[in-house]
């Protein structure tokens, strides 16, 4: 899950925090460490939200939602904010469509006109052919459709240099048994009350590591009328609390207009790439060979068919 990006900067936090604290000429005195704090037990309430809302995406023959992902660096008011979006449609267990938008950046609530070299993957899975399509640099690879679509994220199938917003939410999502994924033995759910997400009524459950040392936290909001993921945000108040600043992004995820087992066909997940397209093995391009290309229009959007 979101909540393991930050362990290894913030096991260099902690060194760097304590050679600064000691002057240059003295050995350093290493204190003997405190006993972590036991992890809390499990929340029923929050263990049957996240069952009821896992049982509602295992129990579809098809369910389809726009996902939101923003990354803040920094404050709201003077940090980078990359905002993505994807369209993405699931169907018996084989069949897959996200339809990605292109990344966009900001500083300080001003758009950022900066070419940062960050494309989006769209993926076009019929259960027979996968594609891998990045419509702002023509180009696409296409390979046998594994057996399942969750396949596509565990199994080696994507291209290196793929990227897509909500990477970390899809393959929970299109597990056979993402409850069981989400309440791992190495983690434990608490009930946090309820909040606002856009206007719409969430319970809020936190998800914390069951090592207490790890200190990022992650919150996942449920909506209240239905039981449907609204929202994934990681949590560093524990370490705030502790007056550490973790050199690390906030990251959420937000899912908006879910539809549960609408008509579906064969051709809302077939593609066929334009003519000017280029198949590549990998998305990892030189840059001078980018500057050569034309700016591309966004056909992924429409899948064939359409």
């Amino acid at each position: 899950m979101i909540a393991r990006f930050a362990t290894r900067s913030l096991s260099l936090l902690l060194v760097a925090a304590a050679l600064a604290q000691s002057p240059s000429t003295q050995p350093v005195t290493v204190p003997a460490p405190e006993a972590p704090a036991s992890a809390p037990a499990n929340d029923p309430r929050a263990l049957d939200l996240l069952k009821k809302a896992c049982d509602r995406l295992t129990g579809a023959k098809s369910f389809e939602t726009t996902c939101r992902l923003t990354r803040l660096m920094g404050t709201k008011d003077a940090g980078e904010l990359l905002e993505l979006r994807a369209k993405l449609l699931y169907a018996a267990k084989n069949r897959l469509r996200i339809v990605s938008d292109p990344a966009r950046f900001s500083i300080a609530g001003k758009p950022s006109p900066e070419d940062r070299g960050l494309y989006i993957t769209s993926i076009f899975d019929d259960g027979k052919q996968l594609h891998f399509v990045m419509p702002e640099i023509k180009r696409f690879n296409k390979k046998d459709a594994p057996p399942t679509a969750a396949e596509i994220f565990v199994g080696g199938k994507m291209p290196e240099g793929a990227n897509f917003p909500g990477m970390t939410a899809y393959p929970v999502f299109l597990r056979d048994d993402p409850y069981k994924l989400m309440t791992m033995e190495t983690r434990r759910s608490l009930y946090a009350g309820k909040e606002k997400v856009d206007g719409v009524e969430c319970h809020v459950i936190r998800q914390m590591p069951a090592d207490t040392e790890q200190l990022i936290d992650l919150r996942i909001w449920i909506e209240v009328d239905q039981p449907v993921f609204r929202q994934f945000r990681t949590d560093f108040s524990r370490a705030e609390a502790k007056g550490m600043q973790l050199m690390e992004p906030e990251i959420t995820i937000k899912f908006e207009d879910w539809r549960f087992d609408g008509p579906v066909s064969d051709a809302d997940f077939a593609y066929t790439p334009p003519a000017d397209y280029k198949h590549v093995d990998t998305f990892m391009v030189d840059p001078s060979e980018l500057a050569a290309s034309q700016p591309a229009s966004q056909p992924t959007s429409q899948p064939a068919g359409k």
